[in-house]
């Protein structure tokens, strides 16, 4: 089964091809009734994170076969926006040895035992230690899912931002002493009374121009340098062109002088908290890390 054409309900575990992906958890392993609900808990994470639209999703459940009757360690059945319905079966298994290739190949027949022709079924392993490379081999022929289920070592989180902290520095452009030289008056409002922002100026090639814009255009330092200083700014017109307010006509003018500056604010400082992280979910064959901390938060990695 190809894992890359599953959909994006379960992307987190298969996307990136069919084979083996990674969760992480610490040792030693957790007993394995426990070890159950870590993974129930977080598939149901990962479900209201990405807004899933679970059906069911249950611990211990007995499901009947073709052959037999089998236990699922965790169950979860989730629809995608198409309306596919889509099951995911966990074995949970917290070892203090690698998953050999007889452990996956017992699994796959579980798998193909309960799988239902009208619900596409995906079979997943969770290890607390990880997997032989003959139980990689299987996963990746089969379309078995493998997972390593651990909280994340030094190693893990080494060179990766677990804060962002910025600072802000806001700089903010001045028009003073604005005049025009009109040819032509066409409305009563000769000083420019209003919000700088509601006057335009319709020039002779057809395009319209903010009045502000137009004024401030390669008049400002580049962000690396300091602000502006105060100096003044000349605008002629070869053709007079048409100074408007919004939608009312002002003058026809052939000049345009003002004052330009600019005023900086004190730098604010804005720094994330830094996450405390729980579990660690990488896939193995893209490289991909799914971060859980500790209050909830998920966050993705592409390595």
């Amino acid at each position: 089964m190809d894992a890359g054409a599953r959909g994006s309900g379960d992307r987190r575990l298969v996307s990136g091809g069919r084979g083996t992906v990674v969760v992480m958890m610490s040792a030693p392993p957790p007993e394995w009734r426990s070890y159950e609900e870590v993974t129930e808990e977080l598939m149901r994470r990962i479900g209201a994170a990405d807004r899933i639209a679970t059906l069911r999703l249950e611990r211990d459940v007995l499901m009947a076969g073709r052959a037999t009757e089998n236990q699922i360690d965790v169950l979860w059945e989730f629809q995608e926006e198409s309306g596919r319905v889509v099951r995911l079966l966990f074995e949970c298994r917290s070892y203090r040895r690698r998953i050999n290739q007889q452990a996956l190949h017992s699994w796959r027949s579980v798998v193909d035992d309960v799988s239902d022709p009208v619900i596409e079924t995906i079979g997943v392993m969770v290890s607390s230690i990880g997997y032989q490379a003959g139980a990689q081999r299987v996963a990746d022929t089969y379309g078995i899912v493998i997972c390593e289920l651990r909280t994340p070592n030094a190693i893990d989180l080494a060179g990766r931002w677990r804060s962002v902290r910025i600072e802000l520095r806001t700089r903010m452009p001045q028009v003073t002493d604005l005049s025009v030289k009109a040819t032509e008056q066409l409305g009563s409002d000769t000083h420019l009374n209003g919000p700088l922002g509601e006057f335009f100026l319709d020039l002779d090639d057809g395009t319209s121009d903010r009045l502000a814009d137009h004024l401030l255009r390669g008049e400002l330092a580049p962000l690396t340098e300091p602000p502006t200083a105060s100096h003044p700014v000349i605008r002629t017109f070869a053709s007079p062109v048409l100074l408007r307010r919004l939608e009312q006509p002002i003058a026809r003018v052939c000049e345009i002088t003002a004052t330009v500056a600019e005023t900086a604010d004190a730098p604010v400082m804005i720094e994330t908290p830094t996450a405390e992280i729980a579990w660690m979910l990488a896939n193995t064959l893209t490289g991909a890390h799914t971060w859980f901390a500790a209050d909830e938060r998920i966050w993705e990695t592409p390595s």
